[in-house]
């Protein structure tokens, strides 16, 4: 990647906290593309369809939106919508279908199949291409065009307006989550803006790791689709081969890339999942890799509560003030 390169996702980058300031805005927006729908069980549900980046922002979100409707939230693949009959919702069921640019092809055919086949498609998109002629409602993200990279300043968003819409439906279930929406915003744009003046974890992780560059991302739970988002932009910006699973998935076998010379970087947030990556970058560790955390207290510090019921911060223990070397919690 050219310093150009960089210097321009540094500029998309710092127009986050500033679109966030606005996300308690769109609550009403937000409401209407669920059109009052109930979508927890026993109605038909609620469902997600994307491809590269969207998709690991779906699913960074899925756990939430899970609870906030009281059923899961299924993944759809776009190639199973457009070649298999049986893949498809029930009539009724709402798919927020993803994209960035709003264009992609075989993703405007999957909704325009969806949509024929009864259900509700929300088009959530960054750009109005031709998905939104085929959406039964559009949320635009409204972060303006990607200066560098594609999916640089909309993954995040993406994230944001998806917890959003987790808030409303569970609103509309009667759930507790709806109070929430107005406290969280701040600290959250707070968080966001904080991690991106304070550069110096970051820089000094990829000094460390210069020498050994990355082969592998790895998370857990909501940090699975970090984790690929991570692999996809070094993948997109350095041309570096990145291998991206979850925990427990790097630990049988292909943990076996991670060796002298190499390095393997985790993402973990909440007690079990720092517990099973600290796991695996251990067993990389001993194959005499480079490690790297990014997660409360690791080596890049994450913060652990500006999404409550998401990234929920876990209870403290009898050891709740003392770290390992990487900064995982002993006791986690």
């Amino acid at each position: 990647m050219d310093s150009r390169t960089g210097v321009r996702m540094r500029a998309d980058m710092a127009d986050q906290p500033g679109w966030l300031r606005g996300l308690d805005d769109r609550r009403v927006e937000v409401a209407q593309a669920l059109a009052g729908q109930v979508l927890g069980i026993p109605g038909p549900g609620l469902w997600t369809l994307a491809r590269g980046s969207s998709a690991h922002a779906a699913s960074m979100v899925a756990p939430w939106l899970a609870r906030a409707v009281g059923a899961p939230v299924p993944a759809l693949r776009v190639d199973a919508v457009l070649s298999e009959p049986a893949a498809l919702p029930a009539p009724g069921a709402t798919v927020i279908v993803i994209s960035q640019s709003g264009r992609t092809p075989d993703v405007v055919d999957a909704a325009r199949r969806l949509r024929s086949a009864g259900c509700r498609v929300v088009a959530l998109v960054n750009e109005r291409g031709a998905l939104a002629s085929e959406a039964s409602y559009v949320l635009e993200l409204g972060v303006g065009a990607e200066r560098a990279i594609p999916a640089t300043k909309t993954v995040l968003a993406q994230v944001a307006l998806l917890w959003l819409l987790g808030i409303e439906a569970a609103s509309q279930r009667g759930g507790p989550n709806g109070a929430k929406r107005q406290v969280v915003v701040e600290p959250l744009v707070d968080a966001v803006a904080d991690a991106l003046a304070d550069t110096v974890p970051v820089d000094r992780a990829v000094e460390r790791l210069a020498s050994a560059p990355p082969v592998a991302g790895t998370g857990r739970g909501v940090t699975g689709g970090l984790a690929a988002e991570w692999a996809h932009k070094v993948m997109e910006t350095s041309g570096l081969p990145i291998y991206a699973a979850s925990a427990p998935e790097l630990a049988h076998g292909p943990v076996a890339i991670a060796t002298s010379g190499r390095s393997v970087v985790g993402f973990a947030v909440g007690t079990a999942a720092r517990r099973t990556v600290a796991d695996v970058l251990s067993r990389a560790e001993a194959r005499g890799a480079e490690t790297a955390l990014v997660a409360p207290g690791g080596t890049i510090q994450l913060p652990q509560d500006e999404l409550p019921g998401l990234l929920a911060r876990p209870g403290p223990g009898p050891d709740a003030g003392r770290t390992d070397g990487r900064g995982v919690r002993a006791g986690s």
